[in-house]
């Protein structure tokens, strides 16, 4: 399987997620501090009910290509995700598919326990 999260734009902080042998590695980083080597917070995700309500929730989205609504600064973000048969490469600029806050909303559940929260 393979998971890649990233959001974030020139504005307050970014934020990254990817599956790293086995967690999820996270990691945030702040516009004030871009050469601050932030620890990653790693999350056990193998029997992790939050995490499988996400991956179910991915294996169900109908996302693909790229989210634009052609404004200059904001928010970027970028997902990659594969589990066989299902794969998701989308990306966007301050635009999102229609269910992006529920996604947001799934993955903050599995983050929680880092202390992150994805806005």
């Amino acid at each position: 399987m393979t998971f890649h999260f990233s959001i974030g734009g020139y504005f307050g902080s970014s934020f990254v997620a990817r599956i790293k042998e086995g967690e999820l590695e996270c990691r945030e980083f702040t516009r004030d501090s871009p050469d601050v080597e932030i620890e990653p917070a790693l999350i056990n995700i193998s029997n992790n009910k939050d995490w499988d309500e996400l991956v179910e929730f991915l294996n169900n989205c109908n996302w693909s290509g790229h989210y634009d609504n052609m404004a200059v600064d904001g928010t970027q973000w970028r997902l990659v995700f594969r589990k066989d048969p299902k794969r998701i490469e989308a990306s966007g600029s301050n635009e999102y598919p229609e269910d992006f806050q529920i996604f947001l909303d799934l993955l903050n559940k599995v983050i929680f326990t880092s202390g992150l929260v994805i806005h």
